[in-house]
């Protein structure tokens, strides 16, 4: 019985669109629940209400949205189904779409996202913002990955014929965020291309799915280092970038010294933070702490990205020790009192999953994996869904 559930759920959750007709058979979310809070009069965040409002008018200007957190995003289940059903709201039917910023995680020898492929020549060496120590610096992405090899190699493919959401992937426009080292060069689909501090941009005679670059070293002595790729497309009027790192938290973020440029690179009009599930699993545990450290991190992203709205996603419940993580409602009241000091939005997916416990009834329709922290790619998929059903309620909403 329980598999009969988990086929439907999954069919209905692949058709569903957007609507919220799925939800009628989980009595345990709290519909009621799902919605975004913004704290007091925010007038930044009835601009971006405006433009995102606006984004198919002529003349209407590109909107950027930035999604950062950890293991639950690095995957990219959830973050696609976001992606999807935002391109197939907002957007025209025939939309272009660009995938955004991406990382080739396969060289960084952990789990890639499942929408593209990365293959790669060479050694590379990698180092990531949850090591205890830093052998380069690091980006946006959270992660590096280096070579010392005088010529190596790697391509990103999006899988577009084997995708099975509605939108493909397209890009005429790539940019490099890389180290500066004399006498590197690159090739991008057979081209050499100029580089520039800390990154190389390249525009595509024509859009692609996919992209080869060949790195020419002559000084072995220094290593090239890799911080991630923006991949956009000149028509594309959505841009939503997704960064995750296994295992990482907000104070992991703040190790990387060069996250501040490149969030200003792709300049957010929207960020949003989904963090906490590692903070709150953490033995030594404590709100002050946690709340300064978010607070830091939220006011670096702010002095890159000023004229960025901030939405912070609250953590799901989840196991710890065998018993409902209580750190996770003292996480959450956290948020809380940080979106009305810092006027940041609020979206309560602890609340909205069903609170305390509500991971077994998760895991009993099959959503969650079995350590009952991490979800199911079905689960990720409703965990989107509801994200997205609660944005559009308020970002569709005219004054």
């Amino acid at each position: 019985m329980k598999k009969i559930k988990y086929i439907l759920l999954a069919l209905l959750l692949a058709f569903s669109g957007y609507s919220q007709n799925i939800y009628d058979t989980l009595k345990f979310i709290r519909q009621d629940k799902n919605i975004v809070h913004f704290s007091g009069d925010n007038q930044q965040i009835e601009k971006f209400k405006e433009k995102l409002q606006n984004i198919n008018l002529q003349g209407s200007k590109k909107i950027n949205i930035l999604h950062i957190g950890d293991s639950h995003l690095q995957a990219a289940f959830l973050t696609e189904k976001i992606r999807q059903n935002l391109f197939q709201h907002y957007l025209p039917k025939d939309t272009i779409a660009e995938p955004g910023f991406i990382f080739p995680y396969t060289l960084a020898n952990t789990n890639n996202p499942y929408y593209y492929k990365v293959d790669y020549t060479g050694n590379w060496e990698m180092n990531k913002n949850t090591n205890d120590t830093l052998s380069y610096k690091l980006g946006l992405s959270g992660i590096t990955v280096a070579t010392h090899d005088s010529t190596a190699s790697f391509s990103v493919k999006m899988l577009n014929n084997t995708y099975d959401f509605p939108v493909k992937y397209y890009f005429n426009k790539v940019k490099i965020l890389h180290s500066i080292k004399p006498g590197i060069t690159l090739k991008i689909n057979g081209f050499y291309t100029q580089m520039k501090d800390n990154y190389s941009t390249f525009h595509l005679a024509k859009a692609t799915d996919s992209i080869h670059i060949e790195i020419f070293n002559p000084d072995t002595a220094h290593a090239f280092e890799l911080y991630g790729l923006i991949l956009e497309h000149d028509q594309n009027k959505i841009g939503y970038h997704t960064i995750g790192v296994n295992g990482a938290t907000a104070q992991s973020y703040l190790k990387c010294e060069l996250l501040p440029s490149q969030v200003e690179e792709i300049n957010p009009d929207l960020t949003i933070i989904s963090l906490g599930t590692n903070e709150t699993f953490n033995e030594n545990f404590s709100s002050l702490e946690n709340k300064l450290i978010l607070k830091d991190f939220i006011n670096q992203i702010r002095v890159s990205a000023p004229n960025s709205s901030i939405i912070l996603a609250v953590p799901g419940d989840h196991i710890k020790n065998d018993i409902s993580n209580k750190n996770i409602m003292m996480y959450r009241e956290t948020l809380f009192q940080i979106k009305d000091e810092l006027h940041t939005g609020l979206w309560d997916f602890y609340s909205i999953m069903g609170g305390k416990n509500a991971v077994l009834k998760w895991h009993n329709y099959d959503f969650t994996a079995n350590d009952k922290i991490h979800f199911k790619r079905a689960g990720y998929q409703l965990q989107g869904e509801l994200f997205v059903n609660a944005f559009i309620k308020f970002f569709d909403h005219r004054n």
